[in-house]
């Protein structure tokens, strides 16, 4: 008899271009339940409360976003100051429009963190099975 477990693979990385954004690849990988909940465990923290000191866990917002983009992204490409500039509210660019942001984990981080529109982009892929059917 063969097992469900035998087929199924914990991730699978597709490249995605982004909406709106010319040229911006991001590469992805399946978020499954199992990776949200270590990302859930990996990123909970316990704090006292004052004048009671009890522990109350709660998600640290920081490592969160460290982990599930280190989790969801594995990389991208094409991305300019122009580009980034409908991700986030930038200082003035004038003269790098076309200039290449590489990916690194913390940039990754740092968007999904403070980015809705990227942020909405990664989780309306990573948590579709749809999107991961080759």
């Amino acid at each position: 008899m063969l097992s469900i477990s035998a087929l199924a693979v914990e991730t699978k990385t597709i490249e995605v271009d982004f909406p709106g954004i010319a040229g911006f690849k991001v590469k992805l990988n399946a978020v499954t339940r199992e990776v949200s909940r270590k990302i859930s465990k990996a990123s909970t923290v316990a704090k006292f409360e004052p004048g009671s000191r009890v522990p109350i866990n709660t998600i640290d917002d920081d490592l969160f976003a460290h982990e599930f983009a280190k989790a969801a992204i594995s990389g991208w490409s094409g991305l300019t100051y122009e580009g980034l500039s409908n991700l986030l509210v930038l200082g003035d660019i004038t003269g790098k429009e076309d200039e290449i942001i590489d990916y690194s984990p913390e940039n990754a981080a740092y968007l999904i963190k403070n980015s809705n529109v990227f942020e909405g982009f990664v989780n309306s892929v990573v948590f579709n099975i749809q999107s991961f059917r080759s």
